[in-house]
């Protein structure tokens, strides 16, 4: 019965080293495998950061883009404003220039027409000159 009582007691020393190999086992596993995690969180709270960081300067580059479409709308508009007082100065030019055209040709209407009085008085000059002869 001693011999009985021994090997169950080997026995049950052997199933608590085991166990105890066992637990060793799980508990270096559940340590890796929280240490993982604990990298994995580490990595994650990293990357919101940079992802925070990230959106931030998304969100600048896009409000100065808005900037930049603001500013280039504005200057649209002044190259229209611009382009629409060109139109209207070359329809003045156009008007002065026809104006002109018209000026010069009743300038030589009426150089025409003092070059015939010239004439006509010149003629009459002589008339009169000949009847006082």
């Amino acid at each position: 019965m001693m011999i009985k009582v021994e090997a169950e007691s080997q026995k049950n020393l052997a199933l608590s080293e085991l166990a105890r190999q066992k637990n060793e086992q799980l508990a270096t596993f559940i340590n890796n495998d929280f240490d993982r995690l604990d990298v994995s969180i580490s990595e994650v709270a990293m990357g919101n950061g940079q992802t925070a960081e990230e959106t931030c300067l998304i969100q600048s580059t896009m409000e100065d883009i808005r900037e930049f479409c603001n500013e280039m709308a504005d200057s649209f508009n002044s190259i229209e404003d611009l382009l629409k007082r060109a139109t209207q100065l070359k329809e003045l030019v156009n008007t002065v220039s026809d104006n002109m055209c018209d000026l010069a040709a009743r300038t030589e209407e009426i150089t025409a027409a003092t070059d015939t009085v010239n004439e006509i008085s010149n003629n009459v000059r002589a008339a009169i000159e000949g009847l006082t002869d």
